[in-house]
């Protein structure tokens, strides 16, 4: 997959309550780490390897001053 450019950022808490929207976004970068684990037959050898998420990191620069980013990410209200 290709991105060629992020159109909106929409933000919201991990019970699902919507916070905002980010639409200046540029210099994104998404980094996502994995643990493998192997299921091998008798001889060793590999049958199916599967892949279990562990972690996921998205970075990106807001091109405005943005003061409701401000406060989210200071932990208050506007």
């Amino acid at each position: 997959m290709i991105v060629d450019r992020i159109q909106v950022a929409y933000l919201e808490t991990t019970s699902g309550t919507p916070i905002g929207t980010l639409t200046q976004l540029s210099e994104a970068t998404l980094e996502v780490s994995a643990e493998s684990t192997d299921a091998v037959d008798k001889n060793g050898t590999l049958i199916k390897r599967f892949w279990r998420g562990k972690t996921g990191t998205f970075t990106a620069t807001n091109a405005m001053l943005n003061l409701n980013v401000m406060a989210q990410m200071s932990g208050t209200s506007k």
